[in-house]
């Protein structure tokens, strides 16, 4: 039996909010079908990925995919998986992108993307067989190797990454080149996360490197349209669910524990630690270098293009994936699961009924599978 689920009241400006049971609630899972993939080894090289870095699906139904390694941007048909057109080149000229990720449907219609060697956001107007137009809206934030999804909210594109301090900021920035409005995110610390900040020498230099537990508590957040955005910490199943006005409200579902780690995933930690033990030099005997026995309670966070937020749950090796979806208000709507294979993280596109994701085989072969859960 599912635990119950917590419901905040909306507060503002983060206020403390209470919270109250929703007594009655029916969980209701929903399975996905795999009903397309997109990309092989030794196939046709429009359909070999070095790095799948953004997905989208446009309003006709092609599937749009940016590979950061040949930093391209490739269109496919939505329904046969065959390829199209390329949208875009690696370049530093208008219609070229380097190391592109993070693709959006705008607004409007067009395909946006984050062309991160480049410093800038490009939208392309996508015909039925080419490009009609291109246009840039520059980035303001000082990181743009940050991996974040593109949102809007009115007439502004939000640029999310680090600022002149060490902070996360959400920058709204207008498309018609106005002043952008600013907004903290409230990620926490390092060292509130566990890690342990180790000074050492390499080559002969002074080095300073984070030691991160595996499987230790992260940040998440996500953004989605409208301004909402989304944060919780990996350890519990508490999320904040925020506005672009400051409001935010809380959903809850206590009493959750991430599950055990299975044997693969414990040797993967110990070498992981091992070799930052090396690293660590004289500093290593005041680290704690155990492995816990459980993962965290939340693996991701990610909103649909309807709004809805997706609250991904940890789950065992090779279990199908699940998460729980909330709407803009923290109503929770139902349960979705997919195969261990596909993962949606920053980078995935997830609709009404249906998600685009990553596949990676053991020789590290890519693939875009589509999933359904209305079939």
């Amino acid at each position: 039996m599912l635990p119950a689920l917590l419901v905040g009241l909306p507060a503002c400006g983060d206020s403390a909010t209470t919270t109250t049971e929703a007594a009655g609630l029916d969980f209701v899972v929903r399975d996905a079908q795999v009903v397309l993939e997109i990309g092989s080894l030794d196939g046709p090289s429009e359909e070999v990925f070095g790095r799948i870095g953004g997905l989208a699906e446009d309003g006709l139904g092609r599937i749009h995919v940016a590979d950061l390694q040949s930093s391209e941007i490739r269109t496919f048909d939505g329904e046969s998986g065959a390829f199209l057109f390329r949208v875009a080149r690696q370049g530093e000229g208008p219609g070229e992108v380097g190391t592109p990720c993070c693709l959006s449907i705008g607004p409007d219609g067009a395909l946006w993307v984050r062309d991160i060697d480049n410093g800038r956001y490009q939208a392309f107007d996508v015909g039925s067989s080419s490009v009609a137009d291109s246009r840039t809206v520059r980035m303001v934030n000082r990181s743009p190797g940050f991996f974040a999804p593109i949102t809007f909210v009115a007439d502004s594109l939000v640029d999310i990454g680090m600022g002149s301090d060490p902070n996360q900021y959400r920058y709204m920035v207008p498309q018609d080149g106005g002043e952008p409005r600013v907004q903290m995110v409230p990620e926490p610390g390092a060292s509130e996360l566990g890690a342990e900040v180790i000074d050492t020498e390499v080559n002969g230099n002074r080095a300073r490197f984070f030691f991160w537990p595996p499987h230790g508590p992260r940040y998440l957040s996500a953004h989605g349209p409208d301004g909402l955005w989304a944060d919780a910490r990996s350890s519990s199943f508490r999320v904040w669910i925020r506005t672009a006005k400051g409001d935010s409200l809380l959903v809850e579902r206590p009493g959750l524990e991430g599950p055990l780690l299975s044997a693969d995933e414990r040797e993967t930690a110990e070498t992981r630690i091992s070799r930052d033990r090396e690293r660590a030099g004289t500093e290593a005997d005041r680290i704690d270098w155990s492995v816990p026995e459980r993962k965290q309670v939340l693996e991701e966070l990610l909103f649909d293009h309807t709004g809805r937020l997706w609250v991904q749950r940890s789950v065992p090796a090779g279990a199908d994936r699940e998460a729980d979806l909330f709407s803009r208000d923290g109503e929770y709507l139902e349960t979705r699961t997919w195969p261990w294979a596909v993962r949606l993280g920053v980078t995935a596109w997830a609709g009404e009924t249906t998600a685009l994701g990553i596949a990676t085989d053991s020789l590290g072969v890519q693939k875009v599978v589509k999933l359904d859960w209305a079939r």
